[in-house]
């Protein structure tokens, strides 16, 4: 089995830098056969697909492509839940990895970024057409929702909040993938009951609110400080600037 692993990482890098060739045709090509693979190979080695993904498509616009390429991939394996390779909860293991290559997008370039400098009237097709959010909506499709999946998801986006520089961006933004993740679990075949999703989110929302309040208040602190130090700042030039008056005063006299 080694000896596959090895074999089989060394043609999923090989379509990893088809999927970086300049020519669009080959890079269909490479998608296809990635996804053929997968099917071929089913999901106990779909985790090798998608750490050379992630390990080889990691710069500038390679991130687009391999974001991309996945939601293409995972549409294939899981279309309408019809074939018997890949069902609901296949790849629950791997939704760190998902959900990692799906940030990386989002929290660099945004979730709708078509219109940005860096994407705006690009040559290449999955420049125009982001997939970071989708993978949300795709990853709500494909989750066991009684397993672990759903929670682990939400506690990967709590922390991507946690260290997140500017809050009230990161959440907004971490609400849309929510309300992406959300419509995926619509079209869920384990989905029977939202009550597990709803508690998870409230509880996350909760706990991110406690942390708005929280920079809220270091925020205002800083202002605080800040007038204080203005403050100090200007009693000291007003008695540096009287003390000045009082030596001219004293010269004249003299």
């Amino acid at each position: 089995f080694k000896r596959f692993k090895f074999e089989f990482s060394k043609v999923v890098i090989r379509m990893c830098e088809l999927l970086g060739h300049p020519d669009e045709k080959l890079r269909i090509r490479a998608r296809k056969s990635l996804a053929s693979i997968s099917l071929t190979t089913g999901p106990f080695v779909f985790g090798i697909v998608l750490r050379e993904m992630r390990e080889n498509l990691t710069e500038g616009k390679l991130q687009f492509v391999r974001n991309y390429s996945l939601a293409f991939i995972l549409q294939e394996v899981f279309k309408s839940n019809g074939n018997e390779v890949f069902r609901c909860g296949d790849l629950d293991m791997y939704v760190e990895y998902i959900v990692e290559m799906a940030l990386e997008e989002v929290t660099e370039f945004g979730l709708e970024n078509r219109d940005t400098q860096f994407t705006k009237g690009h040559k290449w097709k999955e420049m125009r057409a982001p997939k970071g959010g989708m993978l949300f909506n795709l990853m709500g499709r494909i989750v066991d929702v009684n397993g672990e999946a759903v929670l682990e998801i939400l506690m990967l986006l709590k922390e991507y909040l946690e260290n997140a520089k500017g809050f009230r961006k990161a959440m907004d933004k971490v609400k849309k993938m929510l309300a992406q993740f959300s419509e995926g679990l619509d079209s869920n075949a384990s989905f029977s009951s939202g009550i597990a999703f709803v508690l998870a989110h409230a509880q996350m929302l909760s706990h991110s609110e406690k942390i708005g309040t929280k920079e809220a208040e270091i925020t205002e602190e800083k202002t605080e400080n800040e007038i204080k130090r203005h403050d100090i700042k200007k009693t000291f030039e007003i008695q540096e600037g009287a003390a000045r008056g009082k030596s001219v005063k004293k010269k004249k006299s003299l």
